[in-house]
């Protein structure tokens, strides 16, 4: 049930976006192929987990298509990072490791040279997850996740390059990051 009002929120968000931007179509007809490379940090969350380690570095790499100038569809990778986590119940020590292959679509409103933007998506996640209690017991697990993800940015166009700052949040696993980046168009 919590998941579901969180996609739906993002759905309106996005909506919303693309509504608020028809009239820029006149501005720009900025179209093509692009590939996005950014870094920064997450943080993993759960009921039944305390991270330990704070945020821990992520990264991303997408290739995507620019439709129109309000919307774009891009597919990637994403590094969700390692992070240290003590389950409430024992009192085994771990980390988590995550890292995802997604699509996602993409609302653009563009401003001048400067866009806002929103994206809904799907992310498969491979989530390994590693306890240990010295000196005898080891326990790993590896899950896989379909999952929702979104998020929110802005972008700054010079041209063929744009600087981006972005903030993405995966349903599932839990994990929510910052990105700073740069997009290539060609």
């Amino acid at each position: 049930m919590k998941n579901s009002k969180k996609f739906l929120l993002a759905t309106v968000a996005l909506g919303s976006v693309a509504t608020f931007s028809v009239p820029c179509y006149a501005q720009m007809s900025q179209r093509g192929w692009y590939a996005d490379v950014g870094a920064g940090q997450g943080r993993a969350h759960g009921d039944d987990i305390s991270t330990r380690s704070g945020r821990d570095g992520v990264w991303t790499a997408r290739l995507g298509a620019r439709l129109s100038p309000n919307f774009a569809i891009d597919a990637g990778y994403e590094d969700l990072g390692k992070h240290d986590l003590t389950p409430f119940i024992t009192r085994l020590n771990g980390t988590v490791k995550a890292a995802s292959w997604g699509v996602s679509l993409v609302a653009i409103a563009p401003l001048d040279k400067f866009d806002i933007y929103g994206r809904i998506g799907y992310a498969r996640t491979e989530s390994k997850v590693d306890f240990s209690r010295l000196p005898d017991l080891r326990l790993s697990e590896k899950a896989h996740d379909n999952e929702a993800f979104y998020g929110v940015g802005a972008r700054y166009n010079f041209g063929n390059l744009g600087v981006f700052a972005e903030w993405n949040k995966h349903d599932k696993t839990d994990i929510d990051y910052w990105l700073l980046g740069v997009q290539f168009r060609f």
